[in-house]
């Protein structure tokens, strides 16, 4: 689990996943005022694209009772 955690890939999945599951809750837990600005510093963060981190979200919008839709076309 310890070589997970300094996976920055890895952390930008969990990242995501709780961005999608909590919504904006989790934007205004993390300090942020919206999901770009949370893209942005969680990119930031990570030394990740804030698109990349976008795009992970959207994996898990299909999953979550949301107002998004994500990628819902993926198996």
């Amino acid at each position: 689990m310890e070589i997970l955690l300094n996976d920055k890939k890895y952390i930008g999945l969990l990242v995501s996943y709780y961005l999608s599951r909590c919504d904006v809750n989790a934007v205004k837990a993390l300090g942020y005022k919206n999901f770009t600005d949370a893209f942005s510093g969680i990119g930031d963060i990570l030394n990740e694209n804030p698109n990349n981190i976008k795009n992970m979200r959207d994996e898990f919008d299909p999953y979550f009772e949301n107002k998004r839709r994500g990628w819902y076309q993926r198996e």
